[in-house]
């Protein structure tokens, strides 16, 4: 008897740096107002940078990233995941609002 070995590969959604924003701050359980306060920026630039309307700089994203449960670098790569171990720590309703499309890695 043999075992057939299937290996399954999906493909990761190419989101917008807009929405990538979205989905951090609300992983983070933050209203725009509350990222925008971390941020040091009004509310209305955060729902532009969602809209992808305007773009944050740099030093911006990297604070985003250190408030937000992202890894390094996850708002800039083109392809995004989010790993298994932030998922797990997460509520469960920011789960189903925060990662609806989203992958999980290891």
């Amino acid at each position: 008897m043999s075992t057939v070995m299937t290996t399954v590969e999906h493909s990761e959604p190419a989101w917008t740096l807009g929405e990538k924003i979205a989905k951090a701050r609300k992983l983070a359980g933050l209203s725009q107002i509350g990222l925008a306060s971390a941020v040091g920026v009004s509310a209305s630039l955060v729902s532009k940078w969602e809209s992808d309307t305007r773009e944050p700089r740099l030093s911006q994203i990297r604070t985003i990233e250190a408030v937000c449960p992202v890894p390094p670098d996850w708002l800039v790569r083109s392809r995004c995941s989010v790993p298994k171990r932030l998922i797990r720590h997460m509520p469960r309703s920011a789960k189903r609002t925060a990662l609806r499309g989203l992958s999980a890695t290891a």
